[in-house]
């Protein structure tokens, strides 16, 4: 999981440094506070600090966007991720326990890339009295090659992509745009029993009260498969179905990994679904949190989901503005709990308790993170 996160002059942010929960967080704020550039800043950081290339092969995947990539005025921005890992790590390790890796990259205007990696070490006696090895330059490098490419992954569901057929291939792992989400149907129930495959059908059919099945069979282009999905009254193909029961799908098909990522990114998933729905989708987050030790950081304008974090203010951050910089807070910690004693040493005895309906207190502009009123 990501234990720490410092930010400076990355797009909208200044100088940022959150130290995160380790299952669910919120993201909330008006639009354009910098909830996205926060995930962005997650993504890239995680991403280029695993790339194997020469750094001028980076920057020119990155050139033209320095513009955009930098907060207006600075030169230079840099990303620090630090990590916690526990147990066996990509089979490097035999036995020892890693407390903290950091990974960090900046970049400048004169094209210059860093990237370096480093790390704070437990080591603890084996059961044969023997010390762990620590791991190798080599290995540092070969373990974030590795982890870069599936331990962070930013979601945005591209309805598009997903609608059109794939190449029947070996799944892997979900992109970002999920447009392999009928490989990963089919994978689940060729490679696992059919409860998995059940269990995605019946998630599927809490949400929509309709389609009680969903196949990937063979299309009419040879070594294709497609979505396809099944109702009392007959067969539809993505094509014919709603975007929001295809966005929930993506949904359900980013929780139903069977080696889901370590750190999940996602925007809004309250988009195209009914807000009645939206508690069911936060279950299911905060279950695969607990079951699979995932992380996870997602943004939000819906006070429904909101509501659901009332005895965990700790897991929310607030975005705002201001002077044109983005700024992140912690609801519990920077918010509700030093207005709390500032009201009790002004003499107020029993302080609003604005944890409790949330979301309500969100739209009144009670816990900041709103829009000002244009009325």
């Amino acid at each position: 999981m990501i234990k720490r996160i410092q930010i400076e002059n990355f797009k909208s942010f200044g100088k940022v440094d959150v130290e995160p929960h380790p299952g669910v967080n919120l993201l909330i704020g008006p639009n354009s506070s910098g909830k996205s550039n926060f995930l962005e800043a997650l993504r890239l950081g995680n991403a280029l600090c695993g790339i194997p290339t020469k750094l001028e092969e980076i920057w020119e995947s990155l050139n033209g966007k320095s513009n955009r990539l930098l907060h207006p005025g600075a030169n230079q921005f840099s990303i620090e991720l630090s990590f916690d890992f526990k147990g066996r790590i990509l089979g490097l390790f035999d036995s020892a326990k890693v407390s903290k890796i950091h990974q960090s990259i900046w970049i400048d205007l004169k094209h210059n890339i860093g990237v370096s990696a480093h790390f704070d070490w437990e080591k603890y006696k084996m059961p044969n009295s023997h010390y762990s090895n620590l791991i190798s330059q080599e290995e540092c490098g070969e373990f974030f090659k590795q982890f870069s490419q599936s331990g962070v992954v930013l979601f945005r569901p591209d309805l598009q992509q997903i609608r059109k057929p794939v190449t029947l291939t070996k799944f892997d792992q979900l992109s970002g745009d999920l447009r392999e989400i009928a490989l990963l149907i089919k994978h689940l129930g060729d490679e696992f029993s059919d409860s998995n495959q059940l269990q995605f059908r019946e998630d599927l059919l809490k949400i929509s009260q309709e389609f009680k099945l969903i196949t990937t069979p063979t299309s009419e282009i040879d070594g294709q498969v497609e979505l396809k999905f099944f109702t009392d009254h007959g067969s539809f193909d993505s094509n014919e179905v709603s975007d929001g029961i295809l966005y929930f799908t993506a949904i359900l098909a980013i929780l139903h990994q069977p080696n889901p990522p370590k750190v999940m990114l996602l925007e809004e998933p309250e988009n195209g679904i009914h807000p009645r729905r939206i508690v069911e989708i936060y279950r299911l987050i905060t279950k695969l949190a607990k079951e699979k030790n995932v992380q996870f950081f997602i943004t939000t304008h819906s006070p429904i989901l909101l509501n659901q974090f009332s005895e965990d203010p700790e897991c929310v951050w607030v975005f705002d503005k201001e002077d044109g910089i983005s700024k992140v807070q912690n609801l519990h910690h920077d918010i509700l709990e030093p207005r709390r004693k500032k009201l009790i040493e002004i003499g107020v005895e029993d302080p609003a308790d604005l944890t409790h309906d949330l979301g309500e207190n969100w739209l009144l502009g009670l816990i900041d993170g709103v829009p000002p009123s244009i009325l």
